[in-house]
């Protein structure tokens, strides 16, 4: 089944697509290994959240990624991320959503489906009248419960919680979170079987070669908050990545 066209209009269509999208396991491996090749992630992590990590997801439990996104480079490094330890246990069970323009790609574009990716609308993708408002929210909520679908089935997303990039990098403090992680993590079956972890990068050179700068920082748990708890739980912990991340870059 081909893809529908990348249109806001065609919401629904573009999840049940993505739903039902069986992936290639030997395009993905090429695709995560592409991805590593171009951003070779420098790891670090913080009071052993490897270990964490790792136990949890041997466990059986799944995880939500939230990195702090400050430019294009970082969907490729997020992927990247998937084939270092322990988060090579993500290939093949984790969804990427990242704006549609990327599948349009000649390469990344072929093989980000593969991958878990799915194409995710921008602000700047509706009409600003009331149609366009609420087109914008019917693409978020699918979106929300496509992720939430895909948790409760066994899976695992890695999502950035700002909705868009940094655009100042050099501000103390990081951007506004989006309510979508949030609602993601508390709209889950069991949200004791959920961690979230959060994730600062910085690049100590964007070209020729991207040379990323990762943070791991303390996963949590989302049950028994509130959607204001984990949203600043959240946001406390990309603000400490980020600031680990930049340091280390510099």
């Amino acid at each position: 089944m081909s893809m529908p066209k990348l249109i806001p209009e065609n919401h629904v269509a573009i999840n049940e697509h993505f739903a039902n999208f069986t992936p290639s396991e030997r395009i993905s491996r090429f695709g995560f290994a592409v991805m590593h090749a171009m951003c070779p992630n420098e790891m670090h992590y913080i009071d052993g959240s490897d270990v964490v990590v790792q136990q949890h997801l041997e466990d059986g439990g799944n995880l939500i990624l939230a990195p702090y996104h400050q430019s294009n480079l970082d969907t490729p490094t997020t992927a990247s991320i998937g084939c270092e330890p322990p988060f090579d246990l993500l290939r093949g069970n984790t969804i990427i959503p990242a704006k549609a323009p990327i599948f349009k790609l000649p390469l990344l574009g072929g093989f980000f489906p593969h991958m878990g990716g799915h194409p995710a609308f921008r602000g700047k993708d509706f009409t600003k009248d009331e149609a366009g408002l609420l087109l914008r929210e019917q693409c978020k909520d699918g979106l929300t419960q496509l992720d939430i679908d895909y948790i409760n089935n066994g899976g695992n997303v890695a999502i950035f919680p700002q909705g868009t990039r940094d655009k100042d990098i050099h501000s103390p403090q990081i951007p506004n979170l989006r309510q979508g992680i949030a609602r993601i993590a508390l709209g889950v079956n069991d949200p004791s079987k959920l961690i979230i972890v959060t994730a600062g990068i910085a690049y100590r050179s964007k070209f020729p070669r991207p040379r990323p700068v990762v943070v791991i920082n303390r996963p949590f748990s989302p049950a028994g908050k509130s959607e204001a708890e984990v949203i600043e739980l959240t946001r406390e912990g990309i603000q400490e990545a980020k600031d680990i991340a930049f340091e280390l870059a510099a």
